[in-house]
């Protein structure tokens, strides 16, 4: 039964079987969901999401990030979460399309200030986590075909967070299916959020979060859930999912292939679906010095779901923004950089703005079926770039795979770089400094409540 192996597998899972490459993996991917949940604090939502933790904080269990003040570790995973989900700048695992880190690390965090853990055992539960929550949507949603309004981010990671809470905690085999169990009752989330109420969107991260710890809580007091949550008549995938799940997906190379070496760093805080259409038009604009008084129009060949998610030619949100090729292109080329003030705190010029807009009612969105065929195959984000110059000139770029993907990996410098313009806006240059060696040195941490103190 998957549910079942899932379960023996997170118990069984230990620091010393973990290859090299994945724990360096984990620590990067730590690295980059604190630095913008850091940045995420200053969001509207996020600075909700703390006075709400501190409001309720019946315990003082574990940091809220970027305010300092504590919380029960249900409350702070769930504010952290919503943090760390807020920008849409944090990972994403392709196969799935699931943001797991932004539920993942703020949950493992939680656990680990409560009951002390070592920075090995946090690496562990971090990567068993990431394992269970990419699974579990790669279940159920192959490359993002179902038909369902389902928000994978919340529905799938609750199994992760349970399955980090639980390690955490050393649940037994049976403790563990029960904490899946309870955990697949509790999971929600729509995609309704495109329609407006873009806070609902990472408010689903926080959630899974909080409810995966809960799950784990209640069954290590010997609350029992379902054992078959996930293959069950009723279960999780055949609800969720339809006819649409592939149960192989839970166990295939369990324990010699890890997930979270198969995600995305995101170098842009935007969609996934916009990365390769940006990348090709920063490539453009520093290859030729593009006037965007010169474009006549701009067409976007690239597959089905980036059509049917990104095409929003007229955002009215900050998420819609971050759903549309539109906007991203025309920021690109216009601002040459798509940075988090392009959308959460906005500073441009007036004429900056007009100008991006101006060249947005120029861009085209065409689907492409050989895109189509290749993303799905190789779950990859085929796009092509065409620019059509005024002069008759026409520029293409081709984007595969962008950059972030495991198959063009961001450099060190950049993800570094990453992090320092995130958390500066919190952080002190001591404290971020401290922060930074703390996680690249996280397997000799004797007590993760060290790590917990840099965050604010």
């Amino acid at each position: 039964m998957p549910t079942q192996k899932l379960a023996e597998y997170i118990g069984g899972l230990s620091f010393n079987v973990i290859p090299h490459s994945a724990k360096q993996n984990c620590k990067e991917l730590i690295l980059d969901t604190l630095g913008v949940a850091l940045r995420g604090s200053g969001t509207k939502h996020g600075k909700i999401a703390a006075d709400f933790a501190k409001d309720f904080a019946d315990k003082k269990e574990a940091t809220i990030i970027g305010y300092g003040h504590k919380s029960s570790c249900l409350n702070a995973a769930f504010a952290n979460s919503v943090m760390a989900h807020a920008l849409d700048f944090d990972d994403c695992y392709d196969a799935a399309l699931i943001h797991a880190g932004c539920v993942i690390i703020p949950a493992a965090l939680a656990m680990g200030e409560v009951e002390g853990i070592s920075g090995k055992d946090f690496i562990t539960a971090v990567i068993g986590g990431y394992d269970v929550s990419c699974r579990v949507a790669a279940c159920i949603f192959p490359w993002g075909n179902t038909p369902l309004g389902q928000h994978v981010t919340g529905t799938a990671n609750c199994f992760g967070a349970a399955a980090v809470a639980g390690k955490i905690l050393r649940l037994g085999r049976d403790e563990l299916v029960s904490a899946f169990g309870i955990a697949g009752d509790s999971a929600a989330g729509l995609r309704q959020y495109r329609e407006g109420g873009d806070m609902s969107k990472s408010f689903h991260a926080g959630k899974a979060a909080q409810n995966g710890i809960l799950a784990a809580l209640l069954a290590h007091r010997g609350f029992a859930g379902p054992p078959r949550i996930l293959e069950g008549r009723f279960g999780f995938c055949r609800v969720f999912s339809q006819d649409h799940y592939n149960l192989a997906e839970l166990t295939k190379g369990l324990g010699e292939e890890f997930k979270l070496s198969q995600s995305s760093v995101k170098p842009y805080p935007s969609c996934r679906h916009t990365h390769g259409a940006i990348e090709a038009a920063l490539t453009l604009q520093r290859k030729y010095n593009l006037e965007v008084g010169g474009i006549e129009k701009v067409v976007l060949h690239t597959y089905d779901m980036a059509v049917r998610m990104t095409d929003t030619p007229l955002p009215e949100t900050v998420l819609q923004a971050i759903l549309s090729q539109q906007y991203c292109i025309a920021t690109a080329l216009v601002r040459r950089r798509v940075s988090v003030n392009d959308f959460y705190f906005l500073s441009s010029e007036r004429s900056e703005t007009e100008r991006v807009r101006e060249l947005m009612e120029k861009i085209e969105v065409v689907e492409s079926s050989e895109f189509t065929k290749v993303g799905e195959e190789k779950h990859s984000y085929p796009s092509e770039l065409e620019i059509v110059m005024r002069d008759g000139k026409i520029l293409t770029q081709r984007i595969d795979y962008p950059l972030g993907s495991p198959e063009r990996p961001m450099p060190d410098l950049e993800l570094t770089n990453k992090f320092r313009d995130l958390a500066c806006s919190v952080l002190s240059e001591t404290k971020l400094e401290e922060l930074m060696n703390s996680i690249v040195k996280l397997e000799q941490v004797g007590d993760v409540r060290e790590l917990a103190e840099f965050l604010y």
